[in-house]
């Protein structure tokens, strides 16, 4: 059999620059008799037979093309992230108006609220440190539409604050979709900026067991309706499910498809929180990762978009510290997975707090937070996964081993086959990275 290569993508992966160095490539099975040469620093993906992977070190013709295509193609410019914030994360309040089985932050046991004091010196902070394009995301502890008046503050505070910085707004609400009338209208004049999720597990023996009100009584009524409201006045959203133990995702996907939803997040859960109370499993990730993929290719038929379980964007970290999120009672946490001052990782990931209405960081804290990068982990580095999950959660890979600079393992090979899986989706072309992923000519 002679070599061959039976396909080769350019996958968008930002800045770029001539390579000054030779840069990582790897060999990754994809079949009995099909291989890919990934090299993720540049982009390139190329889906070639056993036959080629054995003639690597040869002179053939074909093996020498590819070979001088990589080579002149420039490399990622810079993976380093930059120390401008993405935007805010306000946990308003831990109240909530519904009792999850599997909230790993209990929301509604002990209900807070935040002051606009809080709120306020959160704001100006962040857009001081922010690039032209800030966000505010509503999420955190509870249900964030109980303190709609104080986002309504928030967002026209910041909107004043945007327009004389000259900087463009966007708003992420995500809610359990227990939305007054006043809520939607307010959402609908968002316009735009706004991105809206809806949580929401499918059909009523799943939410009204996973997701019942406070009290125990049913919400999926009441969430339908809510939904209903929003197609009807225009305001576009993703339906946000999480899966337990028991979930079938190609049911849902089949599910949210009769009642017309066309965009959905789905995602598992964390056991914490009320979790072990109610006794609430996550999926094993092995058989999450292959419910997920059926659901997919289901999905892809169907005319919906499921979002990917993992892309093929590259990147040295993960986002902690991306984002100021600051919780019900001022503290400042590297993400939306530590809330609680309480946590044993609060030592490390609560790295500021927000007193009398002044943001005190602690510098420290932020860089040993900041330096973890996947370059330094020395466990991912012969992975080809590792620009595509940057190492992976730091705050999982703490709770795990104690330290932020050992992955949590367990994930590892949900990763990479999910980034085998994605990099065969985009060489077959069955879906596109970003919609420009394109076929490259190797030899020219």
């Amino acid at each position: 059999m002679e070599p061959r290569i039976y396909r080769t993508f350019l996958i968008p992966c930002g800045n770029m620059r001539p390579a000054s160095r030779p840069t990582q490539q790897f060999v990754i099975p994809a079949s009995s008799n099909r291989y890919m040469i990934y090299v993720p620093r540049k982009g390139i993906c190329a889906h070639v037979n056993r036959e080629f992977v054995k003639q690597l070190g040869s002179h053939v013709r074909i093996v020498r093309c590819l070979k001088s295509f990589i080579n002149r193609m420039p490399s990622v410019k810079n993976l380093r992230r930059s120390k401008k914030l993405l935007g805010v994360a306000l946990s308003l309040t831990s109240d909530c108006n519904m009792r999850c089985r599997y909230c790993y932050v209990s929301g509604g046991d002990r209900p807070r609220y935040m002051s606009w004091r809080t709120a306020k010196a959160a704001l100006d902070w962040a857009l001081t440190h922010s690039d032209k394009r800030f966000r505010i995301l509503f999420q955190g502890e509870g249900e964030t539409t109980l303190a709609l008046r104080l986002m309504q503050k928030c967002y026209e505070y910041a909107r004043s604050r945007c327009q004389q910085l000259h900087k463009e707004l966007l708003v992420t609400v995500t809610t359990n979709g227990l939305l007054s009338p006043t809520a939607v209208n307010w959402l609908k004049g968002l316009g735009s900026a706004l991105e809206l999720y809806v949580s929401f597990d499918g059909p009523p023996s799943i939410q009204n067991a996973q997701r019942p009100l406070k009290g125990g009584r049913p919400s999926w009524p009441i969430v339908w309706r809510t939904i209903q409201s929003l197609k009807r006045v225009g305001i576009p959203f993703t339906v946000k499910t999480s899966v337990t133990s028991e979930g079938r995702m190609p049911g849902l996907v089949r599910y949210f498809h009769k009642l017309g939803i066309k965009t959905i997040h789905m995602g598992g859960i964390v056991e914490e929180g009320r979790c072990i109370p109610t006794g609430t499993r996550a999926t094993n990730r092995n058989k999450f990762f292959q419910k997920f993929t059926r659901a997919f290719e289901l999905a892809h038929r169907l005319g919906i978009d499921l979002a990917p379980m993992w892309s093929l964007r590259l990147i040295n970290a993960c986002d902690a510290c991306r984002v100021l999120t600051v919780t019900t009672r001022g503290y400042i946490a590297a993400c939306l997975g530590i809330l609680e001052s309480k946590d044993a990782a609060a030592d490390i990931f609560l790295y500021g707090r927000i007193v009398a209405g002044r943001v005190v960081i602690d510098e420290q804290k932020l860089r040993y937070l900041r330096s973890r990068t996947v370059d330094r982990l020395n466990t991912c580095r012969k992975c080809f996964a590792k620009w595509n999950c940057g190492g992976g959660c730091a705050l999982a890979a703490f709770r795990k081993s104690g330290s932020i600079f050992a992955p949590e393992t367990s994930f590892c090979d949900v990763i990479r086959k999910s980034t085998v899986y994605m990099l065969d989706k985009v060489l077959r072309s069955s879906i596109a990275v970003d919609n420009k992923c394109q076929q490259a000519s190797v030899c020219v």
